[in-house]
């Protein structure tokens, strides 16, 4: 049996900064480790339904080759059920985060309070915005109890009169595809403020680390888990430090961290030459 191993590095801290696409590349390698090869085999069919249909755009523009019909209508079809199937994992993981959001504010015990994901995809017209100006009804609550199939059809609902044919134009003027989940984005919000903007540097540490405690979460409780924790304890306090680590070792096989200063509590330790030997 693999174990599932979960990384935390130093940059994690920090990915709430980070620019669009990187920031949604750490979403998609969380989902990876969640679902594997369902969720990779997505990303990879969305792939290639984008950079097709732009090779088609460019093709259009630059040499105003026609593009075969049959095969436009193929491509737009891979786009829209791709995104769709994506749109659903992403919107069931962001719903996790905010139904156990009770643990991170126990973790930080300070003001960030009221706090919510503003999830930001593309329109019908491929213009981004946010699901909750799309739909000023949206909430995470509903989203935990809809079942797979209201999901869905929620979904498929956003873009009632989805038009690939009127997008076309939109797409030729912009010179790239417009309308497909590799353009999300997300905000994380307390009292309608970036979150990076609000929390200091240790308590980002801890969004990042309550991040990878939802990964865990999903996880069949058969399988075993690792975590490789890298420079874990700086800039912690002494009880968010023991409140989070002491979650790892209570609820994880096995683990490794590291840290570059004393920890305030008793902890196993081990030089190389005892890794070594072992």
């Amino acid at each position: 049996i693999r174990p599932k191993i979960i990384t935390y590095l130093p940059v994690d801290n920090y990915f709430l900064t980070l620019p669009r696409v990187q920031k949604l590349s750490v979403v998609d390698t969380s989902l990876t480790e969640i679902h594997g090869r369902v969720y990779s085999q997505l990303l990879d069919k969305l792939d290639r339904a984008v950079r097709s249909k732009n090779q088609i755009i460019k093709n259009y523009i630059q040499e105003q080759i026609l593009p075969d019909q049959i095969v436009v209508d193929s491509i737009n079809k891979d786009l829209l059920d791709s995104s769709l199937a994506i749109w659903k994992i992403r919107g069931d993981f962001f719903a996790q985060l905010f139904q156990h959001r009770k643990m991170f504010g126990d973790w930080i015990n300070s003001s960030f309070k009221d706090w919510q994901i503003d999830w930001e995809i593309t329109n019908f017209r491929g213009l981004k915005l946010s699901i909750k100006k799309i739909d000023e009804n949206f909430n995470w609550e509903n989203w935990l109890i809809w079942s797979e199939l209201e999901k869905q059809n929620y979904l498929q609902n956003l873009f009632t009169g989805l038009n690939f044919k009127a997008l076309w134009n939109s797409e030729l003027a912009a010179g790239k595809v417009l309308f497909s989940a590799n353009r999300d984005d997300f905000q994380w919000l307390s009292k309608h403020q970036n979150a990076s903007q609000i929390l200091s540097r240790g308590e980002m540490r801890l969004l990042a680390l309550y991040w990878k405690e939802i990964v865990r979460r999903n996880f069949n409780e058969s399988v075993s888990v690792i975590w490789l924790l890298d420079d874990l304890f700086n800039e912690l306090d002494s009880t968010r430090e023991y409140l989070f680590f002491n979650s790892v070792k209570r609820e994880n096989d096995f683990f490794f961290a590291t840290s570059t200063r004393k920890v305030n509590f008793q902890l196993d330790t081990f030089t190389i030459s005892n890794l070594t030997n072992a």
